[in-house]
């Protein structure tokens, strides 16, 4: 998977949850445009705000992690060893 999937999911929950770009960024306190870039799959979130955005949205880490290339790579009984 990659940034454009991940961001996928990220404005697919916003919507659902009827917020806008800027609500969401206030919500986490970040900037909009931020919001914008990770939806665009232009930026990869750092996992300070991976956090943020799953405990706002109600997605699981594991959900947006296995979506975007953190874990390019890693075979999920490997995530299960490490607790993800």
């Amino acid at each position: 998977m990659d940034n454009k999937k991940l961001g996928s999911i990220i404005r697919n929950k916003r919507c659902e949850k009827s917020l806008t770009q800027t609500a969401l960024a206030g919500l986490i306190e970040r900037k909009p445009q931020l919001i914008c870039d990770i939806e665009a799959g232009r930026k990869k979130p750092g996992i300070d705000t991976m956090i943020l955005l799953a405990r706002e949205l109600g997605l699981s880490l594991d959900t947006l992690f296995l979506s975007s290339n953190y874990a390019t790579g890693v075979k999920g009984e490997e995530l299960e060893h490490v607790g993800i």
